[in-house]
C-alpha cells in the first residue's frame, strides 16, 4: 500500500490477467483496471463510450485498440469502475519520464456525478513523470469549460502552436492545445513531446 495523501491510497495487484489500482477517497471506492485480453467482453462497453464521446476524426477505428493491447510498447487501455459499475475508460501512453493521455471519457449518462474529477485524480496519482494531454481550442463554452476543468486539477496550457495529427495518412490535422502537469514546460520540451506523440501515437500506425 502506498499512502499518497490523506484519505487517498493505492493498492496494486494482479487479478484475472489485469492490473488493478484501488482508490479510496472519502469512502468512495474507485478502480483502474488495465485491460490486457483483446477478447475481454468489457471492451464492448468501452467501444460504446469511446464512439459516443469522440467524433470520428478524433479517434481510431475502435477495432484497432484490442489489437494494440500487449503489442505496442507503452500503450495502455484501462477502465474505471465504481464498485461494479464501469464509469469510463482511458487510453494512455507511459514512457520513461512522461505520460500522454490519448483518450479519456466518462459515460455520458454519468457525467453529472463528479466522476471526471475522481478518475483524473486517480490517474494522475498513477502515471509517472510529466503528464501531457490534448484539448480543443477554446472556441466554444464546452471547450472553455474543459480547459478550466484541467486547470483546476493543476494542468498548465502550453503557449505554443500545436496541431493534432490525423489518425489516417494524409488526413486533416486539427488545431489544439497541449496541457501539462504538474508544471509548465519550455519550448524545447514542448517540441519533444509533440514530436514523440506524432511519431509514436499517430504516424507509427499509418
Amino acid at each position: 500500500m502506498i499512502l499518497l495523501e490523506p484519505r487517498i491510497c493505492v493498492v496494486f495487484f494482479n487479478f484475472n490477467r489485469s492490473q488493478i489500482y484501488f482508490y479510496k477517497l472519502y469512502s468512495i471506492h474507485m478502480q483502474i483496471i488495465l485491460l490486457k485480453d483483446p477478447d475481454d467482453k468489457q471492451l464492448l462497453e468501452v467501444k460504446r463510450i469511446y464512439e459516443e464521446a469522440f467524433p470520428i476524426h478524433e479517434r481510431r477505428i475502435f477495432d484497432m485498440l484490442p489489437k494494440m493491447l500487449n503489442n505496442v510498447p507503452g500503450m495502455e487501455l484501462a477502465i474505471f469502475n465504481d464498485a461494479k459499475l464501469m464509469v469510463g475508460f482511458v487510453v494512455y501512453w507511459q514512457w520513461e519520464n512522461w505520460a500522454y493521455i490519448e483518450h479519456l471519457a466518462v459515460d455520458r449518462r454519468l457525467r453529472a456525478y463528479g466522476y471526471g474529477n475522481r478518475v483524473m485524480t486517480l490517474l494522475m496519482a498513477m502515471l509517472k513523470g510529466t503528464i501531457v494531454l490534448e484539448v480543443e481550442k477554446p472556441y466554444d463554452e464546452v471547450a472553455r469549460k474543459r480547459i478550466t476543468f484541467y486547470k483546476k486539477l493543476g494542468f498548465h496550457l502550453a503557449p505554443f502552436d500545436y496541431h493534432q495529427p490525423s489518425y489516417v495518412k494524409g488526413g486533416e490535422e486539427i488545431p489544439m492545445h497541449l496541457m501539462t502537469y504538474p508544471g509548465e514546460v519550455d519550448e524545447p520540451s514542448f517540441l519533444e513531446f509533440a514530436r514523440q506523440i506524432r511519431q509514436q501515437v499517430y504516424e507509427y500506425f499509418y
